[in-house]
């Protein structure tokens, strides 16, 4: 029987809360401006009255493709890859095809690039590298290494990813369009950020000889306005229904419906472009096969264009476009307290209101230290304000006062940031500030200027060497370091700072101490796994068994939650990594200062006990003791505690919820761990087969509001590591309500039981 498959997203609820997800950036880089083109959206502008004859020309009933997943197609990789670089990464001469539209280089193209196809394609063979020091795409095409360490390509192109520059009217790039590649390619961590936000690249077969705005070049001799040209953009119709898709499939379909697919090389119809990753699963993608071309339309986008040469977008009617101010009245004075800016949020004449939360973050230079924020209606904590009351278009939110403390050294001038975000884009101001100096001419020296802080607390003292009368203060203090007396003074002196007790990793702090920078480090104490060190994930029972996902709890050193960041899935986050007696190193799903997810080796089958060790940066704690069992089933629920509303999907791969309630007869996804020994069994870590499944040899006992459930399917969800699913038959009978139990049996074991809707 075929198993209704899950999205590989749910690989994250295997911890006690969802990890956090990838922020939709490559290397700390964003793919160009938010009111870059790519980034705006068009679910707003009017269709093109040329979109019927273009959807006719692309095929009205042929159906989407997704030309990207994972594994291989004709011993090939599947979709358009790419590469982060580092800004020391030596550049290669690439010689080019097009030489008259390509930009020279030199490109900083590694040792083993990733290509298009593989290494041994004779395809488009497209090499996309992101220098991530500096921020700037380079693309070739047709790009083959030479025995002399140069490169030879069809044509390439160097993208500024922090500016809205277009390439030179009728020149192409690494794409027939003269546009960029990787912005418009569908990436697996964006799905599983849970949105797109920027339009996708795909491809016809026949194109018009011309561009539209910000295409820049075309590649046809067809002169019919029937065919669409390079750069045109389609959409999906709002009243389409996604719903009956699976969710990473979803998450394609919305952005195709707000941001859009653009038109960037002649090729099959319906192609839309993405990137290679084993954790597609190419069953889900495969229904964009269903979705006909006359489920688009064109979209007129002449209202957008800001400038010919320019890929900046104006804001589609109906969107809020929010600005902002940043003032202050006279000169600052090196150590002054409380100095105060004005920060004025406005909403453009025209644009629509705002919807949602608003927020203004102030970002202060080297020099400032704020103080507060405040203003009327605004939410402010930290160095943010927000607010969710709707902006009307030609109006202003009350001022938000800013107020900030100025070093005794602070140059001159400095330049004060803030951004405000909540409209179609964000945006932000600066203001250049004048600092006058201190009266009288005074020099400060602090000894020492570093410190190695006891894990239980300590008291440090620095001495401050100055002139009589200097006028010095302690500034940039972290929440965990106090001054024992005053924090400001004159002339010489000592300062006494007050270290409080860490329990948690190592942490650094430089304080400003008369403008001198005084580093203060502190350890927290030996790493430890606690006695009762490992249960189960979803029920937090103290027995686990092997094959499932696991919760250690002890103290880890990590600074911050952190999540794995690809597949296969890691045996070390942050410099964390736990050993299951002779086992190999656990994957880990997920780590933090005080709890780490990971799944039990297979290797310890038949074995009652084990113990874990954990280590971190080399430093190894003492072993502890861990029950181990055949079958310790646990089914993971929302609010990641172990009880109330169960991880339950429907057949639609929607939350059963009191709003989405199941129906006796209706089939549902039940998601869990611990179900014991599974057929077809994958290696420790490695992501569960799909032909065929790894399935329990029996099935376990489902009970929904105490009566008993026909059993589907129970076993390893495809695609993913660790996690079991059982898919279950609502029973006739079963009673009604949001919070129904629902418990499974196995092996003489019960889970615990969890809450499901049923009308």
């Amino acid at each position: 029987m075929k198993c209704i498959c899950v999205a590989s997203a749910f690989v994250l609820l295997s911890g006690s809360a969802l990890a956090p997800l990838p922020a939709q950036t490559l290397g700390g880089c964003g793919m160009f401006p938010a009111n870059n083109i790519w980034n705006t959206p068009i679910d707003t502008l009017p269709v093109s009255s040329y979109s019927a004859a273009y959807i006719s020309s692309i095929g009205g009933s042929t159906g989407l493709h997704p030309d990207f997943g994972s594994g291989t197609w004709d011993g090939e990789p599947i979709g358009i890859p790419y590469g982060l670089v580092a800004g020391s990464q030596p550049k290669v001469a690439v010689t080019f095809d097009y030489a008259d539209e390509s930009d020279p280089g030199p490109y900083p193209i590694p040792a083993n690039p990733p290509i298009e196809g593989g290494s041994g394609s004779t395809g488009d063979r497209h090499v996309l590298l992101v220098d991530t020091s500096n921020c700037i795409l380079y693309e070739l095409y047709a790009a083959y290494p030479q025995p002399d360490g140069t490169w030879q390509a069809g044509s390439g192109a160097i993208f500024d990813l922090k500016g809205n520059q277009l390439r030179p009217q009728g020149w192409t790039s690494a794409d027939a369009a003269g546009l960029p590649i990787l912005p418009g390619l569908v990436r697996y961590d964006e799905v599983l950020a849970g949105e797109i936000n920027h339009a996708i690249r795909f491809t016809v077969q026949a194109t018009q000889k011309a561009y539209l705005w910000p295409a820049r070049h075309y590649a046809s001799s067809n002169t019919s306005t029937s065919v669409p040209p390079m750069g045109a953009r389609f959409r999906l119709k709002s009243a389409f229904n996604v719903s009956g898709f699976p969710p990473e499939v979803q998450v394609v379909l919305n952005a195709m419906k707000k941001y859009g697919i653009i038109v960037a090389d002649n090729g099959s119809n319906w192609f839309v472009s993405g990137v290679p990753d084993e954790r597609w699963n190419n069953d889900n993608l495969a229904t964009l096969h269903n979705i006909p071309g006359s489920n688009f339309e064109a979209v007129d986008e002449s209202g957008l264009m800001v400038d010919a040469n320019s890929a900046q977008a104006k804001a589609p009617t109906g969107y809020a476009v929010l600005s902002v101010s940043l003032t202050h009245s006279g000169d600052f004075a090196q150590g002054q307290a409380g100095a105060s800016y004005s920060v004025v949020v406005s909403n453009a004449s025209g644009a629509g209101p705002t919807s949602g939360t608003v927020t203004v973050t102030e970002t202060a230079p080297a020099g400032l230290t704020p103080i507060s924020m405040a203003g009327s209606g605004w939410n402010c904590s930290g160095a943010s304000c927000t607010r969710s009351d709707a902006l009307t278009a030609g109006s202003s939110y009350s001022p938000i006062a800013v107020t900030v403390n100025v070093a005794p050294d602070a140059p001159t001038p400095v330049l004060n940031q803030v951004t405000v975000t909540g409209g179609v884009w964000a945006t932000g101001a600066g203001d250049l500030t004048t600092i006058t100096s201190a009266s009288g001419s005074c020099t400060y020296a602090v000894a020492p200027t570093q410190f190695m802080a006891k894990p239980d607390g300590d008291n440090l003292t620095a001495t401050v060497q100055t002139g009589s009368g200097c006028a010095w203060a302690v500034l940039d203090l972290p929440s965990w370091i106090t001054v024992s007396g005053g924090a400001q003074g004159s002339g010489p002196s000592t300062v006494t700072l007050v270290v409080a007790a860490n329990s948690r990793a190592l942490r650094i702090a430089y304080v400003s101490i008369a403008g001198v920078a005084v580093e203060v480090d502190q350890f927290g104490p030996p790493i430890i796994v606690d006695s009762i060190a490992v249960v189960g994930a979803a029920s937090y029972t103290a027995r686990v068994a092997p094959g499932s996902l696991a919760a250690a709890f002890g103290n880890f050193h990590l600074p911050a939650p952190t999540p794995p960041v690809s597949f296969p899935i890691p045996t070390n986050l942050g410099g964390l990594s736990l050993q299951f007696g002779g086992a190999g190193l656990a994957p880990l799903f997920y780590a933090d200062s005080r709890q780490a997810n990971a799944q039990v080796p297979w290797e310890l089958a038949g074995q009652s006990q084990t113990t874990v060790t954990s280590s971190f940066n080399g430093q190894a704690s003492t072993p502890q003791t861990v029950l181990l069992t055949t079958y310790a089933p646990g089914i993971f629920t929302v609010n990641g505690a172990g009880s109330g509303q169960g991880a339950i999907l429907d057949i639609n791969y929607q939350l059963i919820s009191a709003t989405n309630p199941t129906t006796a007869g209706a089939y549902v996804q039940i998601y869990c761990t611990g179900l014991g020994p599974v057929s077809n069994q994958p290696a420790t870590g490695a992501a569960s087969p799909v032909n065929p499944l790894a399935s329990t040899p029996n099935w376990p006992r489902v009970t929904i509001g105490g009566i008993s459930a026909t059993v589907q399917f129970s076993g390893l969800t495809p695609g993913d590591v660790g996690l079991y699913q059982v898919n279950a038959q609502v029973p006739a009978g079963a009673p009604q309500g949001n919070a129904v139990p629902l418990a499974i049996s196995i092996g003489g074991a019960t889970s615990n039981t969890v809450t499901i809707a049923v009308q």
